[in-house]
């Protein structure tokens, strides 16, 4: 295989790999965004009774807030990686007829 045949198949596996990461930071940041709202909910009952001031009741609702930019943003980053893999697969792919199979493995 030439050098831009290579290079080529290491801009897939890079895109594929990217594609997996940002598949899996979804569940990691959901799963923070659930934590952070549990907690706002726990810190306004505990304010209800006055177990916790405004300053603490305020800064729960921060890292919710923090925690749900986080989670559209891993969303965002996936849904780029998808078209950045399939950027990569189709104008590259044709050409240097690498292929890319459901597992990601490449096949000559």
């Amino acid at each position: 295989i030439s050098n831009t045949g290579r290079s080529v198949e290491t801009e897939i596996r890079e895109a594929w790999h990217n594609l997996v990461l940002a598949r899996d930071g979804i569940p990691v940041a959901k799963s923070a965004y659930e934590s952070a709202k549990q907690t706002v909910s726990g810190e306004l009952k505990r304010f209800e009774m006055g177990g916790v001031n405004n300053r603490d009741l305020l800064a729960s609702h921060d890292s919710l807030g923090r925690e749900e930019m986080n989670y559209h943003a891993a969303i965002v980053n996936y849904n780029i990686a998808v078209r950045e893999y399939n950027y990569a697969c189709a104008q590259m792919l044709d050409k240097y007829l690498i292929s890319v199979n459901k597992d990601g493995a490449w096949i000559r």
